[in-house]
This record gives structure tokens, sequence and C-alpha cells, in this order.
């Protein structure tokens, strides 16, 4: 197992911009929810969506209005496709938000962390030298 370097790595830069990106990407989502809430249902819906604690949550409400709503069945099975699509970046995009980076001081490859794996004690990580 390669040990790991828990310090500042040299394409820091890069990696800001990339999370940055995917952050910016993800709120880009956020909005997108509510002007489709407000398409499919008015200010009432949209409004429930914007009360709604997390991405799921928002998403689980469009979908509903899009299943429910009067477009042919064809465009429906596209959007929740394509919403389906988002809530796969969403879970993404929390790995980026919420898990360490870190190099690999042999390779000096940078990666990610999935902090839920880490939790579940199915990740393994050598202990930093002091």
């Amino acid at each position: 197992m390669p040990k790991l370097n828990l310090n500042q790595f040299d394409e820091t830069e890069d990696w800001e911009k990339s999370i940055g990106q995917v952050i910016w990407c993800m709120g880009q989502l956020e909005f997108l929810i509510y002007e489709w809430c407000f398409h499919l249902g008015g200010v009432s819906l949209r409004d429930s969506a914007i009360e709604k604690r997390g991405f799921r949550a928002r998403h689980t409400i469009l979908v509903r209005a899009i299943s429910e709503s009067s477009w042919p069945d064809h465009r429906k099975q596209d959007a929740i496709k394509l919403w389906r699509r988002a809530k796969g970046f969403s879970c993404f995009r929390n790995i980026v938000a919420h898990s360490p980076v870190i190099t690999n001081r042999r390779t000096g490859q940078v990666g990610i962390v999935n902090a839920r794996r880490l939790r579940m004690n199915k990740c393994r990580l050598a202990r930093p030298r002091a």
C-alpha cells in the first residue's frame, strides 16, 4: 500500500478550479430544479422545492411533477432520464465536496478519498509518518 502525503501538493490551483467547477455546476442544477418546478407547477411547486432540504428531496418533487404532467410519455421519459443523471452528478459532487484530497508520495498522483468508504471501513489508508 503506498504511503499517502497529507500535505499540500503542487497542482493545488488546478484542483481548486476543478472542484470549484463541480460545485458551481451543482448550483446551476439546483437553480434549474426551481425553474422546472415553476414551469410545471407554478409558484407553489417552486416554493415547495425551495423549502425542501437537500437535492434528493427537491429532485423527488420535480420527478413527481414531471410524471404527473400532461407532457407526452416520451418527453416525460427523456426528462426523468435527464434528471436521473443530474442526481448521479449530485452524488459525485457530494464525494468531491465532503472528502479529503490527497497525493500519493511515490507517484505524485492526486486523488479524492471517498469519505463514506472511509466511514464504512472499506478503505484503508497508511498512517502518515510523524
